[in-house]
C-alpha cells in the first residue's frame, strides 16, 4: 500500500492525455521500478523521462521520489536536460543504497517537433521510426544509468536527432526484452521487437505500431 501510494503521488504530477505521447506500464510491473514521467516546457516543447530502477516492490518505488522532485522542478525552469540529468544523478547517488540505481532515459522535443534532445544511460537502444521508410535512427546508451557516478565523473552529454513531420521515438525498458510471451519460454528480445516494430512502420500503420507490438508480446 505504501509503495502504491508513493508512485500514485508520483505519477499524478505527470502530464495526462497528451496527443503527441502513448505510453504502456504492464500491471505486473508495477512494482518493478519502471517509471514514466511527461512534462511541458514553459518556454517550449516536451520532456520526458523514462527510468527503470533496480530493485522491486518499496524500494524501487521510493527511488521514485527524488527522481520526480527534480524532474518536475527543473522542467518548470525549462532546464536542459543535460542539467536535469546531472541533478538527477547527484540526487540519487546521495539519497540510494551503493547497490541501487537507475537506468534511463531523458528527452527533450523541441516545440516545433523538428529536433529531440536525448540523455540515455544504461537503457536498450530506442528507434526512431519513419512512416514508410521504417526504422531511420538507432539511439543508443551512451552513459552510465542514473546514481553510480560521482557529480565530477558524471557525463551530461547529450545527442540531437534531427526529426521530421511524422517521425516517432520509440524508447522501452528491457522489461519487454527479457519477457517472454504468453504460453513461450523465449525470450521475446530485441529482434523481435524491431521486426514487429519495422513491419508495421513500413506499411505506414502509423496509429497501429504501438498496440500492434503489444499485440505481438501477447500482453
Amino acid at each position: 500500500e505504501m509503495g502504491r501510494h508513493v508512485l500514485n503521488h508520483t505519477l499524478k504530477r505527470s502530464l495526462q492525455n497528451c496527443p503527441n505521447v502513448k505510453s504502456y506500464l504492464s500491471s505486473m510491473s508495477t512494482f518493478n521500478g519502471d517509471i514514466f514521467l511527461l512534462a511541458e516546457n514553459p518556454s517550449g516543447g516536451l520532456y520526458a523521462f523514462l527510468g527503470d530502477f533496480t530493485g522491486h516492490g518499496l524500494a524501487a518505488a521510493i527511488g521514485t521520489i527524488p527522481v520526480s522532485q527534480v524532474f518536475f522542478s527543473m522542467c518548470e525552469k525549462s532546464m536542459p536536460i543535460m542539467e536535469i540529468a546531472s541533478s538527477m544523478n547527484k540526487s540519487l547517488k546521495s539519497f540510494l543504497p551503493e547497490y541501487m540505481f537507475c537506468a534511463a532515459m531523458l528527452v527533450h522535443v523541441t516545440e516545433p517537433g523538428d529536433k529531440a534532445l536525448v540523455w540515455s544511460g544504461g537503457l536498450p537502444d530506442a528507434y526512431i521510426a519513419r512512416p514508410g521508410e521504417g526504422v531511420t535512427t538507432v539511439v543508443k546508451s551512451r552513459h552510465m544509468p542514473l546514481g553510480i557516478l560521482d557529480e565530477d565523473k558524471f557525463n551530461s552529454e547529450v545527442e540531437l536527432h534531427e526529426l521530421q513531420r511524422g517521425d516517432k521515438l520509440y524508447v522501452f525498458t528491457d522489461g519487454i526484452l527479457e519477457g517472454s510471451a504468453e504460453q513461450e519460454d523465449e525470450m521475446y528480445g530485441e529482434r523481435r521487437l524491431l521486426d514487429s516494430l519495422s513491419q508495421r512502420v513500413n506499411k505506414g500503420a502509423d496509429g497501429e505500431v504501438f498496440d500492434g507490438i503489444l499485440e505481438d508480446y501477447h500482453i
